[in-house]
């Protein structure tokens, strides 16, 4: 069981990427897609990215923790325009979203990420990538992993 705090304390503590990611994004199932692994001292996590060929403002991009002696847990990922979500309150949203675990979610015996919330700073796959780069503390220079004005390339 994880606290709330726990939880922020593993988005933000500072990551290293171990694993780059590819050059290109790969086109699987109707979804270009990508990963990467990271560090923080002793903790491991894990980086995904899929894009919806084509609705290409339909993604995700998620930061996964894998504890090695427990199952992995999303802490973040990070949505854009993919139809209507449900919160557990009921709450609708139907834009750019946040998914965050909660200990709550976590208790209630539902997806850890269950509970999402609304943004308005970014609306592309790109966008979206530059601020979840920062948001979850990565210490390298995304840079030199991503090329942010050509849109879905990677180095």
């Amino acid at each position: 069981m994880y606290s709330d705090k726990e939880i922020n304390n593993l988005i933000i503590c500072p990551k290293m990427i171990t694993k780059p990611p590819k050059k290109y994004l790969e086109l699987k199932y109707g979804h270009l897609r990508n990963s990467f692994e990271l560090s923080s001292e002793t903790k491991k996590f894990y980086c995904y990215i899929r894009v919806c060929n084509d609705f290409q403002e339909d993604f995700s991009i998620g930061l996964i923790y894998q504890p090695n002696d427990a199952e992995k847990l999303t802490l973040v990922r990070y949505n854009g325009l993919h139809g209507e979500h449900t919160n557990p309150d009921k709450t609708k949203i139907n834009t750019c979203h946040i998914h965050k675990a909660s200990s709550k979610c976590i208790e209630e015996n539902l997806k850890p990420e269950k509970y999402a919330y609304t943004v308005t700073n970014y609306a592309t796959y790109l966008e979206c990538l530059k601020i979840f780069c920062n948001d979850i503390n990565i210490q390298d220079n995304i840079n030199d992993y991503f090329k942010f004005h050509t849109q879905l390339s990677l180095l």
